[in-house]
């Protein structure tokens, strides 16, 4: 009996003495997307055979600890309501005598977060084999309700937000371009718009407020062809028909200018701007005096309150003494073309 003692001892000496311990403990903080430690989400650890052999969840600092583990490797699997699982392996033990195993984690946002419903990316353009992480889209979400709002500066904090977690969030730069430009921050507005198109050419929104900032700078030539592509990619948006029409025209191309403006009006007959009095001007020029007092008497109409109604009032007046009392055109007066 004294014999089997002495054996075990020296059992438990030759254990000691090579730094072999029975059982670690697995600890760690778990970080999000953006550093902060990641509040009750609950770490699992399963072994070879799926057997789960210690659970805890993540306290307020995000901390965790799973005690009295064997040697061994190990699947550590993290999950937590509105975010995907995540599992990775885990090697635990080894010859030296260290009974704390540390492992802090960090998580990739793209990885952590369910993605946005196919459904909900359609009015973005976005192909349905995309993802996106939820709060990249909240923070797209809050962001436009900041820009209805006219809360320029909260809703550019939003959509960069967006960005930060979704790099390849297009429509964000677009609005950052039209507040941009509504602050007059042009060479900014472009680059941002032009970085939309990039990203992603199947979107034609960035491309119509690209052509609607160079149509309001006056670069005719330059707007045409990103409105040209508006228009055939959203066909349905009076506002691309309309600002063709205005490019067009103010490039000497008339007769494609009143096909653009017309196509528009035919849409949205109503809120056209100042396609009306494009209109009115390539009637004038064509001797067609009784269509441009028609298009001019129409955009009083649709804008009762514009600021420019005395000076439309007197060129009707200008217009009805070309026109004889039964309100036909002078004869010998004909249409011309451009």
């Amino acid at each position: 009996m004294r014999r089997l003692n002495i054996l075990l001892a020296l059992i438990i000496t030759i254990i000691g003495s090579t730094g072999l311990v029975k059982a670690y403990d697995l600890e760690g903080i778990i970080f999000d997307y953006d550093r902060k430690p990641l509040v009750d989400a609950l770490v699992s650890l399963l072994s070879v055979q799926r057997d789960e052999v210690g659970r805890e969840y993540t306290n307020k600092n995000g901390e965790y600890r799973i005690r009295n583990i064997a040697a061994g490797l190990y699947t550590m699997e993290i999950s937590k309501m509105g975010m995907k699982k995540v599992t990775m392996e885990v090697s635990v033990g080894g010859p030296l005598y260290q009974s704390t195993i540390y492992k802090d984690i960090y998580l990739n946002e793209l990885i952590r977060f369910e993605s946005v419903k196919p459904s909900e990316l359609k009015g973005l353009y976005i192909t349905e084999s995309e993802t996106m992480p939820l709060t990249a889209f909240s923070n797209y979400l809050k962001g436009v309700k900041k820009l209805e709002k006219k809360k320029y500066k909260a809703a550019l904090k939003e959509f960069n937000k967006a960005i930060k977690r979704y790099p390849e969030f297009s429509r964000c730069y677009t609005h950052i371009g039209e507040i941009k430009a509504i602050q007059g921050k042009i060479e900014e507005a472009k680059t941002a718009l032009s970085k939309a198109i990039e990203l992603n050419n199947r979107d034609p929104f960035p491309l119509t407020a690209l052509g609607r900032l160079l149509v309001d700078q006056s670069d005719y030539v330059e707007a045409i062809p990103f409105l040209r592509n508006a228009t055939e990619m959203d066909s349905a948006r009076a506002e691309n028909h309309f600002l063709l029409g205005k490019a067009l025209y103010h490039t000497n191309h008339s007769t494609d200018a009143e096909k653009c403006i017309l196509q528009g009006l035919m849409i949205q007959p109503r809120e056209s701007g100042d396609a009306r009095i494009i209109l009115a001007d390539i009637y004038f020029a064509q001797k067609r005096y009784s269509e441009s007092r028609n298009m001019l008497d129409a955009y009083l109409r649709d804008n009762p309150f514009a600021e420019n109604k005395l000076q439309i009032r007197k060129r009707i007046e200008e217009m009805e003494m070309l026109l004889n009392p039964s309100g036909k055109e002078i004869s010998g007066q004909s249409r011309s073309s451009d």
